[in-house]
């Protein structure tokens, strides 16, 4: 019965009632002087507009005598419906509160399709609740810790374009563009750290990491094929320090760095190397990727625990070929072919 008398009157006049209908429904109130502001008409064509709303929906609609203003009903139902892309514009740009006739483009154009639009029963008491500058009670649907009721005071309206359930999980995106976006940084990064640094990764000291430091006092005992009398005899009394150690060693390696043997022990060892110090960092942008995120914790252990055996894994091996190719160029110096290549 509404419908029909709504329709049965003048689009002007449903224009009129359409814009009263949105006053109420978005600000929660309406006096004259928006009407008369809106459609540059007379108090008096005002008040006539005013009193057909209220005759043809009278819940919808009361009169607060006091501040001469008429406000929302509590049982309030839109007389109209408001397109929600119409409402928005509205709300931003002043126009398009109307009546939602078709309307035609003036020119051929494409536009995005917003994922989502937001339902009109949430938008309208939000914007009634920023209208009347007041706190608004909502249901908060959060990833980590679920549903719960919140109260909130918005200021203002933010349209994104984007999906409702991107919003809910922006978080969540910024973290998969962080873990995908991780590798490449990690790589990057790993070209920005030197040698040393890399070794204090793979063998777990601050100082004198390298194998090299400790290839005379610890290394060459522990492998058979170095003759240690051949080998003091050709290097002399063994060095003692760290330092010293590592420079005598450096020497022999690059007398015997074409060979073979030591050629192919030394591209293991950085290959290893350069892998535990870029598996590191992948692991540490993950954690960070994760956390912002808001993955489940079981999930976030499952990765984080397979970069962590992956990186011990790595290590080891780094920490071995890296040994190995200190004993091999001792080897090779103490053997009476040292200096021969294989």
């Amino acid at each position: 019965m509404k419908a029909q008398r709504v329709e049965n009157l003048s689009n002007a006049q449903r224009e009129r009632l359409a814009y009263i209908d949105f006053r109420l429904y978005f600000f929660g109130e309406i006096g004259r002087p928006d009407l008369i502001d809106r459609f540059g008409m007379a108090p008096a064509g005002a008040t006539r507009d005013l009193a057909l709303y209220r005759e043809i929906a009278p819940q919808n609609i009361i009169f607060d005598g006091s501040n001469k203003i008429y406000r929302i009903g509590q049982a309030f139902f839109p007389l109209f419906d408001h397109a929600s892309q119409r409402v928005l514009s509205a709300l931003a740009l002043g126009f398009g509160d109307g009546v939602n006739g078709a309307t035609q483009p003036l020119l051929p154009c494409e536009s995005p399709t917003a994922l989502s639009n937001p339902k009109m029963d949430v938008l309208a008491p939000v914007c009634r609740a920023i209208h009347a500058k007041r706190p608004v009670a909502i249901r908060y649907h959060s990833m980590s810790s679920g549903e719960s009721e919140r109260v909130i005071v918005p200021f203002a309206l933010v349209d994104t374009q984007a999906s409702v359930a991107e919003l809910a999980q922006s978080a969540f995106v910024r973290g998969i563009l962080l873990a995908s976006t991780g590798p490449l940084v990690a790589v990057f990064l790993n070209d920005l750290l030197s040698s040393n640094i890399k070794a204090s990764i793979v063998f777990w000291r601050l100082k004198n990491a390298l194998p090299g430091h400790r290839a005379f006092s610890e290394h060459a005992d522990a492998d058979p094929r170095i003759d240690i009398a051949v080998l003091k005899k050709k290097v002399g009394e063994f060095p003692q320090s760290a330092r010293d150690q590592n420079t005598c060693w450096y020497r022999l390696f690059q007398k015997h760095q074409s060979n073979v043997i030591v050629s192919d022990s030394h591209k293991r060892f950085l290959l290893f190397r350069d892998s535990s110090s870029l598996t590191l960092l992948i692991l540490v942008i993950s954690s960070i990727a994760a956390t912002i995120s808001g993955i489940p914790l079981g999930a976030q252990a499952t990765v984080i625990g397979g970069l962590a055996l992956q990186f011990l894994w790595l290590a080891i091996s780094a920490r071995n070929t890296g040994i190995r190719l200190v004993q091999n160029v001792l080897a090779l110096e103490s053997s009476n072919d040292g200096g021969k290549k294989k």
